[in-house]
């Protein structure tokens, strides 16, 4: 998820000219990027078992988001494309209200 930031940047740029392959291209490359997976036990030893579920909820959130603003960007939908980014974002934003540090 590091390189997310960069990534949504470049997603506005893309999205304010409408250049759909890219805008896919993007959204593609968070939806597949690394994901931390779910402990699968409660034993301390999973550094995973750390983190609270609600951070996965967001995780697959933001994938599922992601997945749908490249199926707007295949289908050349403007319309689409920037509620599917705007969905993009609040989950973004939702996980970093959550889990990043306030200044």
């Amino acid at each position: 998820m590091v390189s997310h930031a960069s990534d949504m940047n470049d997603l506005v740029s893309a999205i304010m000219i409408l250049d759909y392959p890219f805008i896919a291209d993007r959204a593609e490359k968070i939806a597949s990027d690394v994901s931390l997976s779910r402990p699968v036990t409660g034993d301390a030893t999973e550094l995973n078992a750390l983190l609270p579920e609600r951070f996965f909820v967001y995780q697959d959130r933001v994938k599922f988001e992601a997945r749908g603003l490249v199926e707007a960007a295949g289908a050349a939908d403007p319309y689409q494309v920037a509620s599917k980014y705007g969905r993009l974002a609040e989950s973004c934003v939702g996980c970093h209200a959550d889990y990043r540090p306030r200044r």
